[in-house]
């Protein structure tokens, strides 16, 4: 009868369950079947607590509310007192419990006196500010604060305002650096001051994504009652901006938190019920601006108490050119949004601006036009955007990648084509010969500068590239040079009418040009054509292999000339007046390729040159970037070749040759 009356009874079984609750301790041994139970129990009875709590928010309960009140506060405090890591994570059901019983505060109707108009925020904000608040937390408290919005229960949001407002007042202290006495540069407790810099980064965040949720829903009243709140005289503001500096730095910084690890940032951490789908990151993304931009307007309306507050001073633009970039687009968007709600009217009523949405008040009260302050900043970002370009140095980290680039492309191409030059031609014997020379290009400067506004990432390779592919494509060309005799053949009888030459293969080679030969022999040439090594030889006699060209001559071909033929290959030496004019400097000794990088800011003289040949103007901002050589194909004049070209019967006229008709050179 007795256990009857107190389950019957909430005020005698409200201590039943705290007792048997605190008899179980914080501290159990995780993978215990023992520690599993007591676990289970432990969460049984606060659950079962919490029932009595639901049960005092409807009958409104004042006294039960007192208790509980103590309860859940030392219960907290002892749960952050047994935790080693500072970031505290409650269990899930102490958020399950506060979530479901902010639904039934949510549910009730408002009582001008009670313990219950405050939500249940309290509990989890340490306030000897000896933890941390975890991302589990920040998620419990946006989930309530939405839950409280759509419930249209602003007195909520505005206690948790004043309580999240205080927390931060205190938090926000910076940790003071302690130097070390031997190194005075040297901070011993960097990584502390590191922490709680992002700690109270996140917590700010935090508080503008929210700012982005009361703009979508529009909840301009309860917004103006949160930003113009204050405790302190002469006003002191902590979740939002006191200097314009600030607003254009967190305007700008919602773009930046971009995380290709987490494309969908916002929609992850701050979900706005409501709004789902590929683009709900980029919505929710322009609510906070908005919601900034609203913070920019309200720095007119604040008091300026000493003669340097300066509310409206604009920062200086950023250091690098990527972030004067960004922040040049962000701002055009920024005043968009301001221009958009000068014209609101209704909006500006409910924030208490209404004021300002005239020009009058402006010249009246001798302050600049939003859109007017704006536009200068923008203008100062230009200038200094201009300014950098023109007067930045090229880097020599880039210059120096640009020449390990075009060693590594143009080294690995004269190897490839190595087997080609076995013989050697003197200067002094009869020949022919094929020049190829180097490139010059003009690049914007920013491509070699240390500082870039945006990505330009071939610009160490590109030259060498186009020197790779203009080799590929005319050092062929070299055959057509020979005394050379040609048939048009199909090509299953290419290899074929070599065979009718009868030849001594120990003395001749073939090069091929752009025919796949593993997909000919696996057609046409099943025995005589054989890889050994990555080298192919037919009946004996070595093949040179070439790639694919852009010059039909010569494409799709079988140079069959003897060994002593072959033509030779000379890296010679650029000219030293050359050398001179377009400062170039020697970086492989063994192909003689040189390059150079000409800042044309600086160089009055070749930026003339350059702006003749091409007829563009105004190339001070722009770099002549060369890669020079003088390479030699040579060829003896006496030599002799046939060519074995595939006959297309959409490119050739008349029939291919038959086999009988092939004959010997030599």
């Amino acid at each position: 009868m007795k256990l009857i009356y107190i389950y019957y009874t909430p005020d005698r079984l409200l201590p039943r369950l705290v007792k048997k609750y605190r008899k179980i301790p914080y501290s159990i041994l995780s993978g215990d079947k023992r520690g599993e139970k007591l676990e289970n129990d432990k969460k049984y009875y606060f659950e079962a607590i919490s029932k009595i709590l639901f049960y005092s928010i409807k009958i409104e309960g004042e006294p039960l509310a007192r208790k509980l009140q103590v309860f859940y506060y030392e219960e907290f405090l002892k749960f952050r007192e047994n935790e080693e890591n500072p970031k505290i994570v409650y269990p899930d059901y102490f958020y399950d419990v506060f979530f479901a019983a902010n639904e039934c505060l949510c549910q009730r109707d408002y009582r001008s006196i009670s313990f219950y108009n405050n939500a249940f925020y309290d509990f989890f904000f340490d306030e000897d500010l000896n933890t941390i608040i975890s991302e589990k937390t920040y998620r419990f408290f946006w989930m309530c604060l939405c839950q409280s919005i759509l419930y249209n229960k602003d007195e909520f949001v505005i206690s948790y305002w004043h309580k999240a407002n205080q927390y931060y007042m205190f938090r926000s202290t910076r940790v003071v650096p302690e130097y070390d006495i031997t190194s005075p540069d040297k901070i011993l407790n960097e990584e502390d001051i590191i922490k709680r810099d992002s700690e109270c980064e996140y917590f700010l965040e935090f508080h503008y994504a929210f700012g982005g949720f009361l703009m979508m829903k529009e909840k301009y009243s309860l917004l103006y009652s949160l930003f113009s709140w204050t405790n302190f005289k002469p006003a002191k503001y902590y979740l939002v901006p006191e200097t314009m500096e600030e607003v254009i730095s967190r305007f700008v910084q919602v773009e930046a938190k971009l995380d290709y690890k987490n494309p969908v940032y916002y929609a992850s951490t701050y979900p706005f019920y409501g709004i789902s789908g590929v683009d709900a990151d980029d919505i929710i993304k322009m609510w906070i601006k908005r919601y900034i931009a609203i913070l920019f307007l309200r720095q007119y309306t604040l008091q300026e108490y000493f003669t340097d507050s300066r509310i409206l001073d604009m920062p200086d633009p950023p250091k690098t050119l990527s972030e004067k970039r960004r922040w040049k687009e962000e701002l055009n968007i920024l005043k968009y949004f301001i221009t958009e709600y000068l014209k609101n009217i209704e909006c500006l009523e409910q924030l208490n601006m209404r004021e300002i949405s005239s020009q009058d008040w402006f010249d009246k009260n001798n302050k600049p036009h939003p859109k007017n302050l704006i536009d200068n900043l923008i203008q100062k970002i230009e200038d200094s955007i201009e300014e950098s370009k023109n007067n930045q140095e090229i880097d020599s980290k880039k210059q120096k990648n640009f020449d390990t680039k075009t060693i590594e492309i143009l080294n690995k191409c004269f190897k490839k084509y190595a087997g080609c030059f076995k013989n050697t031609i003197k200067e002094t014997e009869p020949h022919q010969a094929i020049v190829c020379g180097g490139r010059y290009e003009i690049f914007d400067k920013m491509a070699f500068a240390a500082d870039q506004d945006i990505s330009y990432s071939n610009s160490e390779y590109v030259i060498a590239d186009s020197l790779v592919i203009d080799f590929k494509n005319n050092m062929p060309i070299v055959f057509r040079y020979y005394k050379t005799t040609s048939y048009l053949l199909k090509e299953s009888d290419l290899f074929s009418a070599i065979s009718t030459l009868g030849l001594n293969v120990k003395d001749y080679t073939i090069v091929s040009v752009g025919i796949r030969l593993k997909q000919h022999k696996q057609f046409y040439a099943k025995k005589d054509l054989n890889e050994k090594d990555d080298r192919w030889e037919y009946c004996g006699i070595p093949i040179i292999e070439l790639d694919y060209t852009r010059i039909n001559i010569v494409n799709k071909s079988l140079f069959l000339m003897k060994n002593e033929d072959l033509p030779s290959i000379v890296y010679k030496e650029v000219s030293p007046e050359i050398q001179k004019e377009y400062y170039l400097k020697r970086i492989d000794k063994n192909f003689n390729i040189y390059t150079s990088i000409i800042d044309l800011n600086k160089n009055e003289a070749i930026r003339k040159k350059v702006e003749e040949k091409t007829n563009r103007k105004d190339l001070s901002k722009c770099v002549l970037v060369g890669v020079d050589l003088n390479t030699e194909i040579r060829c003896k004049i006496s030599a002799k070749c046939i060519q074995l070209k595939v006959f297309s019967q959409f490119d050739d006229k008349g029939n291919p040759n038959k086999l009988e008709e092939i004959k010997s050179v030599w």
